[in-house]
């Protein structure tokens, strides 16, 4: 069985309802989609780096030498604080985006922005997908 692209799976929620959604996430559940839930929206994961201009891989879509499943384990060299210097981390975000399916690349990038509107996914329906996968401090009214 043939694994879908993690950006395709985000493709698949676009025209979805929230319970669409969810349902759509619980079916693709794995350790990777459940990561790049958390790095594109957690507010206490935070990146530091520059998008760098880098050419597109022209690979057979989905038949890429490379893949953002094994390229997530190096995503910790763009968070903030970390101990690569930042023209390091853009030299090895452009090897890594070249290197990977052109889709995946670009999912890639809206994560490390956290510009992840297009796909009209809330906190609330991943954590209906996963109960209390991204937990956010609600901010208590005065009054």
């Amino acid at each position: 069985m043939q694994h879908k692209l993690i950006s395709e799976i985000f493709e698949e929620l676009i025209p979805h309802d929230p319970e669409d959604q969810a349902t759509i996430l619980s079916t693709n559940n794995s350790l990777l989609l459940r990561q790049f839930l958390i790095a594109a929206y957690d507010p206490s994961v935070e990146f530091e780096v520059e998008i760098p201009i880098f050419r597109e891989n022209e690979e057979v879509d989905g038949f890429s030498s490379n893949s953002l499943m094994i390229e997530s384990r190096r995503l910790y060299i763009f968070l903030k604080g970390s101990k690569v210097g930042l023209p390091r981390r853009k030299e090895i975000l452009a090897q890594i985006l070249e290197s990977i399916d052109p889709k995946d690349a670009q999912f890639l990038i809206r994560v490390i922005k956290k510009d992840m509107g297009e796909y009209n996914l809330t906190v609330e329906t991943i954590n209906m997908a996963f109960p209390d996968l991204i937990k956010i401090a609600k901010m208590k009214q005065l009054g």
